[in-house]
């Protein structure tokens, strides 16, 4: 889609995405998203300080919601060839998802003052994410689930946050990324088991991929304290140790 064809509250991040319409799910998924923008995502309830700590979280949702329709867009595609009918609407219904959760987030973002650090964000992002990348789908998809896993981990984490939870439009937009992900998470794992990767390489590939999370957000800690979340006990989590 060109530059100037985007709608100017809906900025790319990291990664240009397919459109809704491409991914050949019918009409609903497009609908979704087009039904978002008649929705107030202002951020109330959070004084700047908190304001200022979501505009610099949100890049980095940004740019994994545009890796992830990539991610479930192409193997789709992949697949096509195979004639795989139900993994490939599976595979792009959930691509369709994650352009929702790209739109919302979006959305959210253009209500809150930019992160004066978006350009090192940015890149710092956009280079995990191609980094996180194989030529192997079930290796890629095992790194996925980890991420997902991780995802949700800092989804919770902020939905419990009181900051956030006084702020029905943000806590909105993180329920529902979360909510999704979780069953992305499930249908991840069990299509990287179908895809013949032993159990034992998926956790060891979900391991690498969290600890590479961490470092990722580690320069984030301070917006997460900012809004009520412990960081040091988040990361952890994340990283799947006995908090």
């Amino acid at each position: 889609m060109p530059d100037s064809a985007r709608p100017s509250v809906y900025p790319t991040a990291c990664f240009r995405t397919p459109t809704v319409k491409m991914l050949d799910t019918g009409n609903s998924l497009d609908l979704a998203v087009r039904a978002l923008d008649g929705k107030d995502f202002t951020p109330t309830g959070l004084n700047t300080k908190e304001a200022e700590a979501i505009g610099n979280l949100l890049p980095f949702l940004l740019c994994g919601e545009e890796s992830a329709v990539h991610v479930f867009f192409r193997e789709g595609r992949r697949i096509r060839q195979k004639a795989e009918t139900a993994a490939q609407n599976l595979m792009w219904q959930i691509a369709g998802e994650e352009k929702v959760h790209e739109h919302m987030i979006s959305l959210l973002q253009s209500k809150i003052p930019p992160s004066s650090d978006m350009e090192t964000i940015r890149r710092r992002s956009h280079d995990f994410f191609v980094n996180m990348a194989s030529k192997e789908p079930a290796l890629h998809f095992a790194r996925v689930a980890g991420l997902d896993s991780g995802v949700c981990k800092i989804m919770a984490a902020l939905c419990a946050a009181h900051p956030i939870s006084h702020s029905p439009n943000v806590h909105r937009v993180f329920s529902k990324v979360r909510s999704d992900e979780a069953r992305h998470v499930r249908i991840s794992r069990r299509y990287v088991l179908d895809l013949g990767l032993p159990l034992a390489a998926l956790s060891s590939a979900a391991e690498q991929i969290c600890s590479e999370l961490v470092t990722l957000l580690e320069p984030a800690g301070g917006a997460l304290e900012a809004v009520g979340v412990d960081s040091d006990r988040l990361f952890r989590h994340i990283l799947r140790e006995e908090v």
